[in-house]
């Protein structure tokens, strides 16, 4: 068993995992027709991003293979009884996470001819899904500012 402040991830899959979320979020408001609109898929390189059928496969892609980290992870953490509480800020960033990837699993089928969604409980999907986003982009913000202002005083 490892010491509480041992780090759960190595560097590599904590790298990994930054790269998965970074690609998943810009493949995710890529969807969105965001970047025609202001043009970001006019700058070199990017017009894939406009090409709402390359950006849902790389989503879909991207999420497998966060979905298959999630699950080591979660394993890794509740097989360790000094890690197996969450409380604070890791609670609420735990809670986040959960919400998304089920929102995300739910739009997922959703987006499949076998299993439609009513229209309200679809829509009401997409926005806990894009809050759930935008909720863990705060937390990430609030995690950077704290650091930063540690490091200085």
């Amino acid at each position: 068993m490892a010491d509480a402040r041992t780090p759960l991830l190595s560097a590599g899959t904590r790298r990994l995992m930054s790269a998965l979320l970074f690609l998943l979020a810009l493949s995710g408001f890529a969807q969105m027709p965001i970047m025609k609109r202001y043009y970001l898929a006019d700058l070199p390189g990017l017009a894939w991003l406009a090409d709402y059928s390359a950006t849902s496969l790389l989503h879909y892609l991207a999420a497998a293979v966060f979905l298959f980290l999630c699950g080591l992870i979660a394993a890794r953490h509740l097989a360790d009884p000094a890690r197996a509480s969450l409380r604070g800020w890791r609670l609420a960033r735990a809670g986040l996470y959960l919400l998304v990837i089920l929102t995300g699993l739910a739009h997922a089928v959703h987006n499949t001819a076998s299993w439609p969604l009513p229209p309200a409980l679809a829509q009401t999907v997409v926005l806990a899904h894009l809050g759930g986003v935008m909720g863990l982009g705060l937390l990430w913000a609030g995690r950077r500012l704290r650091l930063c202002r540690g490091r200085r005083g």
